[in-house]
């Protein structure tokens, strides 16, 4: 029951907490509470931030060879996850989480709150991203974004060097100057761009790789409409999952016998259907 309780807590406050970044410094939960293996470690990005960084085994009978690296939201911090990431490395994958800079116990920066998000977290995913690429062996290689992490995969993922082989996404911004009117109409805050919006929309257009998009029935702010529009008459593989409730509750919705089992199945169906 405790458990139960502690998932449902988390859940409320990343949701709770969307549309304005809001980062935690204290860890609510770490792996070795479930028993997960894991290593923690300091990446450091080019401009000399530590991002503080959690790295989740398999069992070596189940690993499937596929890494998955998370970009969260714009709240709280990589702590809030521990139960999901234990879902998906239960399946055999290896799991990625990292706090960016101003998040957690990573280094310290000076958070504009009224920001959409901002563009140095795109450094610290691709500084993940090129540590994680270089020393973990795997055969395939994915972001798993939600939400304002959805922006900065999708950034990095336009980029035609990337080693990246497919997006998990949850919460997927669409349009980042579409996102701002929304939040600021329907929340009541004045959120502004770091940058203008037709470089997010040039880099959304650019995205090729295999893309699966988790779009909550309830959500006004990264709607289902929207995750749909990205599918409809596109070429490269995407698909989209609908689910009932709100804004990254994904893995409370599609969880059938335990926690965000039915939300890994279909990234499992996913990456088979669309297997190189």
């Amino acid at each position: 029951m405790k458990k139960v309780l502690l998932i449902f807590f988390l859940l409320s406050t990343i949701s709770i907490a969307a549309c304005a970044i809001n980062p935690s410094r204290e860890y609510t939960t770490t792996p070795d509470s479930l028993g997960l293996e894991y290593q923690t470690l300091k990446i450091s990005t080019p401009d000399g931030y530590a991002l503080n960084t959690w790295i989740y085994s398999p069992n070596l009978e189940k690993d499937n060879k596929t890494v998955l690296v998370l970009a969260y939201g714009d709240a709280g911090n990589m702590s809030h996850f521990v139960y999901h990431a234990a879902a998906f490395v239960q399946q055999g994958f290896t799991v990625v989480t990292f706090d960016y800079r101003g998040f957690g116990r990573s280094s310290g920066f000076p958070i504009r709150r009224d920001f959409l998000y901002h563009t140095e977290f795109l450094d610290d995913l691709t500084a993940v991203v090129a540590y994680t690429n270089a020393n973990l062996p795997h055969q395939k290689f994915g972001i798993w974004a939600l939400s304002m992490g959805t922006i900065l995969a999708t950034l990095a993922a336009a980029r035609e060097e990337a080693p990246i082989d497919f997006i998990l996404a949850e919460g997927f911004v669409s349009d980042t100057g579409q996102q701002v009117s929304r939040i600021n109409t329907l929340k009541g805050k004045a959120v502004i761009l770091p940058e203008p919006a037709s470089r997010y929309r040039r880099a959304v257009r650019r995205v090729k790789i295999p893309l699966l998009v988790f779009a909550a029935t309830e959500d006004e702010i990264t709607t289902l409409t929207d995750a749909e529009g990205l599918v409809a008459g596109k070429k490269s593989p995407r698909s989209v999952i609908p689910y009932e409730g709100g804004h990254l509750r994904g893995f409370q919705a599609l969880s059938i016998y335990g926690f965000g089992d039915g939300y890994v199945a279909e990234v499992i169906r996913f990456l088979q259907e669309n297997d190189k």
